[in-house]
């Protein structure tokens, strides 16, 4: 079967909207540095702060088998972000993890159908195109 296309890099404001970035210290009301581990750091009452990814991934380290519900549940984070981190490759779910599909064409995790939103909008376009008589058997 054909593969759809690769799904692009994320910008970097859909990034950051994902990751929600803690910017100033809750304390101190001080602008936040970000250490090379991931925390980011309060210079005045050296308070940590994590963001998004980071939390995600400390829970999953403590629960592995958690399901997508588990981890929005125990961490607050949108399933929407859950899912850009999984289809980003910044995060991994082992495969003992049961609440995931594939997608048939690509093989990108999805949560639940057939087809993941990309595959889905290709096969549409070619159907349209075939369709409407404008053959594209490559």
């Amino acid at each position: 079967m054909d593969q759809a296309p690769k799904k692009p890099k994320p910008s970097g404001r859909e990034l950051q909207r994902h990751l929600n970035t803690p910017l100033e210290c809750k304390v101190c009301h001080v602008m936040l540095n970000r250490r090379r581990d991931g925390y980011y750091q309060c210079p005045s009452c050296n308070g940590l702060y994590k963001d998004n990814l980071m939390i995600a991934k400390e829970y999953l380290m403590n629960n592995p088998d958690a399901s997508i519900e588990e981890i929005v549940e125990g961490t607050n984070i949108p399933e929407e972000t859950l899912i850009f981190f999984i289809d980003n490759d910044m995060i991994t779910i082992p495969d003992t993890n049961k609440n995931f599909s594939v997608c048939k064409n690509c093989g990108r995790i999805i949560i639940a159908g057939r087809y993941c939103n990309n595959c889905a909008i290709y096969t549409f376009n070619r159907l349209q195109k075939i369709i409407n008589g404008e053959h594209d058997f490559d």
